[in-house]
């Protein structure tokens, strides 16, 4: 936008800019699960795997860091 608004004079609409996942997502048509969603069917993906008495008190904190790294490596 900054170098568009040096070779402009006059008022004009400016280009939509999207990010590179928010392209990916428009085309496909798919949309971003809410993390608070992601986390509770995590949590019970990791319960029924591990056979584990976890809190998801405990579990959030993690589990929020995991997703996290799941969505910067995708």
């Amino acid at each position: 936008m900054k170098y568009l608004s040096k070779e402009i004079t006059k008022p004009v609409w400016t280009p939509a800019v999207k990010t590179i996942n928010d392209l990916f997502y428009s085309l496909s048509g798919y949309h971003l699960a809410e993390s608070e969603l992601l986390l509770f069917e995590l949590y019970k993906v990791y319960r029924s795997v591990r056979h584990s008495q976890e809190t998801f008190e405990y579990f959030y904190f993690w589990g929020d860091m995991l997703l996290n790294d799941f969505h910067d490596t995708d």
